[in-house]
């Protein structure tokens, strides 16, 4: 089966709103958060930040996030870095499912037993296939962790603070848990 893998709590198979909406093509709290040193207004007034001040500024945030909902398009950008990042022999074995709705957000913390991710108001679940390829090798493991750090990286760059939850999930069936949420 699938496993499930959260970015604060996978690639080009799909994602979707876990809430019913969105469901184009192709997993942490994604959150209003801090005001980064190094942000750059482009021609259109949105802000950009170098890559490597990006790498610099992106951490961890594990505190009470802000009731601000991420857009729709931020979240779709997020993803999209996901989506853009490499996977093992392009299988592209990782798929995403954006969670907004509020009960569900705070049933993943309970979950996780995370009780910050209850404040959060999106979380991105990263679900990674671990089935073999033609040549009996997954990478499962690298492709969502390639998406998961492009994911924490375009949340970063967008000025969202976020958090990877990976551990909590491998004890006590809780991907399992997760994944019957979902």
């Amino acid at each position: 089966g699938k496993m499930p893998a959260m970015t604060a709590l996978g690639a080009r198979l799909g994602y979707r709103w876990s809430d019913g909406g969105l469901r184009p093509a192709r997993r942490r709290p994604i959150m209003e958060g801090i005001a980064w040193p190094g942000w750059r207004a482009n021609e259109g007034g949105k802000r950009n930040m170098d890559f490597f001040d990006v790498v610099k500024a992106r951490y961890s945030y594990r505190g009470e996030f802000k009731d601000q909902p991420a857009s729709e398009a931020d979240l779709r950008r997020i993803v999209q870095a996901g989506l853009d990042a490499p996977s093992g022999m392009n299988r592209q074995t990782t798929e995403f499912v954006i969670v907004t709705d509020r009960a569900r957000v705070q049933a993943l913390a309970g979950i996780v037993l995370r009780e910050s991710i209850a404040t959060a108001t999106a979380v991105i679940v990263l679900v990674g296939n671990p089935d073999p390829g033609p040549k009996g090798v997954s990478f499962w493991v690298e492709d969502c962790s390639a998406a998961a750090e492009n994911i924490l990286l375009a949340a970063a760059a967008l000025g969202y603070a976020s958090c990877w939850i990976d551990g909590a999930l491998r004890r006590e069936g809780r991907a399992e848990k997760v994944a019957l949420l979902l």
